[in-house]
């Protein structure tokens, strides 16, 4: 019998190192969606915190919007939210995407504890 997602991404989880606590890195896009749901789905099967990390760049008029719908879904599956507000600012030669990234990641890492890994969702064209 073929393994299931959920068997398949279980197996992933197992094959990295034991901790007690997964940050995901959650933009509320069907990609972060997907992943939050799985370990949610999984929640009897792995011990570790679950903690949905969204950083609202506040690029888009509607990022407050969309950093309240991640909060919400969040509360609703019982899963630890927080939502970081960054400013960036694209500095000369450099694109405001790559200074959008460079602020997730470090926002990401300020949320990080000793042990904790990081997940995060792309799909086959991202």
């Amino acid at each position: 019998m073929p393994l299931t997602i959920i068997d398949n991404f279980l197996n992933s989880l197992e094959a990295l190192p034991i901790t007690d606590r997964y940050l995901i890195a959650f933009s509320g896009g069907i990609d972060s969606v997907v992943l939050l749901q799985l370990l949610v789905k999984l929640r009897g099967q792995v011990s570790a915190e679950i903690l949905a990390v969204h950083v609202d760049h506040g690029i888009h008029p509607d990022s407050a919007n969309w950093a309240n719908w991640c909060q919400c879904l969040c509360n609703s599956m019982d899963i630890s939210f927080i939502n970081k507000r960054i400013s960036i600012a694209a500095k000369k030669g450099e694109s405001l995407e790559a200074e959008a990234r460079i602020g997730r990641y470090t926002a990401l890492s300020e949320e990080m504890e000793d042990g904790d890994i990081v997940l995060t969702a792309h799909h086959q064209n991202d």
